[in-house]
């Protein structure tokens, strides 16, 4: 199967890694606007370059593309795909600037029969789906709530990972968002064109459980994870790759004299919380390229960026509570310039 990447900066070049992985998907080309980019680039022997995406696509023909550009660009290059006859494509967060162009990517792939994946990638990480299987099973009682904190820019380029990593290991849907949005630390790292300050995210599931996302761009880190449920409190600390529960014995009733009990809980050897994004991002294009199943689906890429919508709606109404989904045109137009 050929492969093709559009954008090749930093991400780009880690996409050809893991396109290197994946069994039976080739590099067929590669596509930036900076020639200098391409000139240096360390591409496998009979890669083509291109200075124009549309030129990539007319000329190489690849039945699956990566979208690794600015997100400004996502929903133009992913309808150029699927128009090009391309029946993959896998764009990288966020998915868009906008619920609009969001939603036009989801329906020109549809149109086109093409499948589309957004690179949320974490919902690969095995110890995040020993997490989920647990939580789903009510082997820890009853999931009340998720705290976030994460250092950098900004509620688009990041928050919206640790966003949809909440629905995956919770399995609900986020109904309300209450937000704040921070005025912005610096410079935007991706350019001066580019706007994604922090903020505070106070999301509410279906199922009651409260969600909570700090976003801070001056903030020194790393980032912090914690699920706490009726028989457990989780721990999750990516940087040093450890996962800690705490879980309470439901058969001691505490009262007088009688302490609660605990017992500690870890993922088996086999269920690592090891975060090579090589490697992630590879299992994101097997999925794709293989016909089965997306992890990684459109609609999950969607919501996350409707809660950081709503979050700035929210911030924008004296951080008034907003219901999703969103679904007035002002609300679904509503174009942000982050990357």
């Amino acid at each position: 199967m050929k492969a093709a990447i559009i954008g090749f900066g930093p991400m780009g070049k880690r996409h050809a890694s893991s396109i290197a992985r994946v069994p039976g998907l080739e590099l067929a080309a590669v596509a930036d606007r900076k020639t200098e980019i391409l000139e240096s680039a360390d591409l496998p022997d009979g890669t083509l370059r291109f200075a124009d995406a549309e030129e990539l696509l007319a000329k190489a023909g690849p039945e699956l593309v990566v979208v690794a550009t600015n997100a400004p660009s996502h929903a133009r290059m992913t309808s150029l795909a699927c128009r090009a006859g391309s029946r993959a494509v896998l764009c990288e967060k966020p998915m868009a600037c906008s619920l609009a162009e969001a939603g036009s990517m989801i329906e020109a792939c549809r149109a086109a029969g093409a499948r589309l994946a957004v690179n949320h990638c974490r919902r690969h990480v095995p110890a995040y789906e020993w997490i989920r299987e647990r939580i789903a099973s009510g082997h820890w009682g009853i999931l009340r709530g998720v705290r976030i904190a994460c250092p950098g820019i900004g509620l688009g380029c990041l928050a919206t990972h640790f966003i949809d990593l909440a629905a995956f290991l919770s399995g609900d849907r986020f109904v309300r968002v209450t937000g704040w949005v921070d005025p912005e630390r610096g410079p935007n790292p991706r350019g001066e064109e580019f706007h994604d300050p922090g903020g505070l995210v106070v999301a509410e599931g279906a199922s009651g459980a409260r969600y909570v996302f700090q976003q801070m761009e001056d903030a020194s880190g790393p980032q912090s994870i914690v699920l706490d449920l009726t028989l457990a409190r989780i721990v999750v600390e990516e940087r040093e790759g450890r996962v800690s529960v705490i879980r309470r014995d439901p058969s001691v009733k505490p009262g007088p004299g009688r302490p609660p009990k605990f017992d500690a809980e870890a993922p088996p050897e086999d269920r690592p919380l090891r975060l090579d994004l090589v490697e992630l991002t590879a299992a994101v294009l097997s999925e794709l390229a293989g016909g089965g199943p997306v992890t990684c689906a459109a609609e999950h890429g969607y919501h996350s960026l409707e809660v950081v919508v709503a979050t700035h709606v929210s911030h924008e109404r004296g951080n008034e509570p907003v219901m999703l989904p969103l679904a007035s045109k002002c609300e679904i137009s509503a174009s942000f310039s982050i990357t």
